[in-house]
């Protein structure tokens, strides 16, 4: 019953928050993210060593894609490769990956 109490709550200050982020009835990346915060939530709840890409394979699955990829499709939401970015620091250049 508790489980159940500490859904509700986080479903309505879920809905709260995306309320007052006032953007209709589109969805948007800010919508979608406290979406799966709540999803992410509610599983951990059931077993505290569930992975987000479980919970999006479970929730999200469609159209031949994992839920994981679905997901991370939305809103450019895929995790970047910065290996060929560099950085100036103190006229230093670094590589984040491997580097130059």
């Amino acid at each position: 019953m508790a489980c159940n109490a500490l859904r509700a709550g986080l479903n309505k200050a879920a809905d709260l928050v995306i309320e007052e982020i006032g953007r209709g009835g589109d969805a948007t990346p800010e919508q979608d993210a406290v979406n799966l915060l709540v999803n992410v939530f509610g599983a951990m709840l059931d077993n505290p060593d569930t992975t987000v890409d479980e919970v999006m394979d479970a929730n999200y699955a469609g159209d031949g894609e994992s839920g994981a990829e679905m997901v991370r499709s939305w809103w450019d939401w895929g995790r970047p490769d910065y290996s060929f970015c560099k950085l100036q620091c103190r006229g230093l250049w670094w590589v984040t990956k491997g580097g130059d």
